[in-house]
């Protein structure tokens, strides 16, 4: 069992999903978040909160990061009462998922005051984080990635890891990854819909789809939701939009055009203008209803795992 002590900055769904199955597994784990809610909650769970990520970094062998966008991430990492305020020779993974130059800017400026910061995203959503079954992109020097303190924490909250690169790479893979996601669970509703057009039984669409060339895991894990109509959100609109939205940006900074990311971002960009932003994903299969989407007769099985 590991006496490794992990501090983890962000206690939203996802920083208290890893938090948790981390102290499950056996580590030290302690907590802080800006919202004392959270902060309180992550007590109740058996995680020691602290007052500032300053002196969360001091009491801890590694840091993980999970937080809502670049900017509250430079924040915490170098902000007053930052990490890297509290850091002396620390590891830090940061896991969100924001844009490859905050990663490296980030990186930088934090290698300055002593910290080793690894961009380690995650994909699977809060079940897997809860499980420690998270896929994980992960970009940094060989040395801090495969070594511990990092590489414990890593282990346990992932079954599948890639080392794609140095500072940055793991970002770049992770925006790749959801414009992937997001592009092709638009696609899917949009065909689904001329489906609904000419009658086809909900049910038997997804058992043919699902067995073609065309299916893919947004559609697998959430056809399922549109034919119930669920729409309470695991990853919302928002966040899609807000992901397509950095990777467009890293586009730009690289010179590089991505028309068809472009057109997608609108269609999700749409999506919250009608009202959907904190809805799940599937509700942009709203913006091509005419009536109604295609229902099953009953409850559709929503157990699929995959991200």
């Amino acid at each position: 069992m590991s006496q490794l002590t992990v501090g983890v900055v962000g206690l939203g769904r996802m920083g208290s999903a890893m938090a948790g199955h981390l102290l499950d597994s056996g580590f030290d784990v302690r907590g802080y978040d800006v919202v004392p809610e959270a902060r309180d909650r992550a007590a109740e769970g058996g995680i020691e909160p602290y007052p500032s990520a300053a002196d969360l970094a001091a009491a801890s062998d590694v840091v993980l990061t999970s937080l809502p966008n670049p900017d509250t991430v430079r924040e915490s990492y170098l902000g007053e009462n930052g990490i890297a305020t509290g850091a002396d020779d620390l590891v830090a993974i940061e896991a969100s998922t924001i844009d490859p130059a905050t990663t490296e800017e980030v990186a930088l400026a934090a290698a300055e005051r002593g910290v080793t910061l690894i961009d380690s995203p995650v994909s699977g959503g809060p079940e897997g984080a809860a499980s420690g079954t998270l896929t994980i992109f992960v970009g940094g020097a060989d040395d801090a990635v495969s070594s511990p303190p990092a590489k414990p924490v890593l282990d346990a909250i992932s079954n599948k890891s890639f080392h794609v690169g140095q500072s940055g790479a793991g970002h770049t893979a992770k925006l790749l990854n959801n414009v992937m996601s997001m592009g092709n669970l638009m696609l899917a509703m949009e065909a689904v819909s001329l489906g609904t057009e000419r009658g086809l039984d909900g049910e038997r669409l997804l058992e043919a789809l699902r067995n073609g060339g065309g299916s893919s895991n947004q559609f697998e894990k959430r056809m399922p939701r549109a034919l119930n109509r669920n729409f309470d959100p695991g990853f919302p609109v928002s966040l899609a939009r807000k992901d397509i939205g950095l990777a467009l940006d890293t586009g730009e900074d690289t010179d590089h055009s991505m028309p068809v990311t472009a057109i997608i971002y609108q269609l999700y960009t749409k999506a919250i203008s009608e009202g959907y932003g904190d809805e799940d994903a599937v509700a942009v299969a709203k913006l091509f209803e005419s009536d109604e989407l295609i229902e099953a007769d009953g409850h559709v099985d929503e157990s699929y795992g995959g991200y």
